[in-house]
């Protein structure tokens, strides 16, 4: 009984802090025609993940960690400005060779601690967190297309968890994190298709004008696919180190990273997919 009013109190305050975390993002997103709002809380996210993910690697102990996060700060101020201005195939190369790197190092690394101090590792993961973040301006159209990325990783988060507690019994990866299960993954990847698909069908609805429903129910599959992969590759990262969270920054979540990492493949994903398959 203690046991489970313990995790009943947990997803209370998982649940709490959720819900403020997207009254947030939804005020920043309504407020995106003010100049410099997305630019500054793509800075500000880019900031923040990059020192969670540099500490927990164990690098701000030393000089050299500090300069890395000085470079990586540098790449998260410069992004938003910079990032915008590439071509849209530039950006979708980027965004499949990080989805290639994030595979391989599924597939090769290990969950063992890093051999050496990671300094290369961590410029070029700070440096990834910041430049997927500054792919968040790029959405700014429309409140829909801000939306769209998380809504597809928390249907994602929701239904795997739900459905991996329910039907889960055969681990997914289960040395990098145990309780994720493929009967989850399935769910996720599932409720992210089908419900992203019945959304299309309500704002056709709404907004009395076609929406490419087909298109919208293909982003939610390729999107979930994606978002879990940033899940196992961030997850990884705190296997080698040893730790559970990144931070304590989101009660009941973790860190920022916690709670973003598979945003941070989405993100450049959207943006890309909407470039050569509009939804409306």
């Amino acid at each position: 009984m203690e046991r489970r009013d313990t995790h009943a109190s947990e997803l209370t305050v998982r649940i709490r802090t959720g819900a403020l975390l997207t009254l947030i993002l939804l005020g920043a997103f309504q407020a995106r025609q003010v100049p410099g709002i997305l630019e500054g809380l793509s800075t500000l996210l880019g900031l923040l993940g990059c020192f969670e993910l540099l500490r927990a690697m164990g690098l701000l102990q030393g000089r050299w960690g500090w300069l890395v996060y000085a470079g990586t700060a540098l790449c998260c101020l410069l992004f938003p400005l910079y990032i915008p201005r590439l071509p849209i195939p530039v950006l979708a190369a980027a965004e499949g060779a990080a989805a290639a790197a994030g595979l391989l190092s599924l597939l090769l690394s290990g969950c063992g601690p890093f051999p050496r101090p990671p300094y290369i590792r961590g410029l070029l993961g700070g440096a990834a967190i910041g430049a997927s973040f500054a792919c968040l301006p790029l959405l700014g159209d429309s409140l829909f297309t801000l939306v769209l990325p998380f809504a597809a990783c928390v249907l994602t988060d929701a239904a795997a968890y739900f459905g991996g507690k329910a039907l889960g019994k055969k681990q997914l990866a289960p040395l990098i994190s145990p309780h994720k299960t493929v009967a989850g993954s399935l769910c996720g990847t599932l409720a992210a298709t089908v419900l992203l698909w019945l959304v299309g069908f309500l704002l056709q609805a709404w907004l009395h004008r076609p929406v490419y429903v087909s298109r919208l129910s293909l982003y939610g599959y390729t999107a979930s696919l994606l978002g879990q992969l940033g899940d196992l590759v961030f997850s990884q990262v705190k296997r080698r180190v040893g730790i559970k969270d990144y931070s304590r920054l989101l009660p009941g979540h973790g860190g920022l990273l916690d709670r973003f990492d598979s945003a941070l493949f989405v993100l450049p994903y959207t943006v890309v997919f909407l470039w050569y398959l509009p939804l409306l």
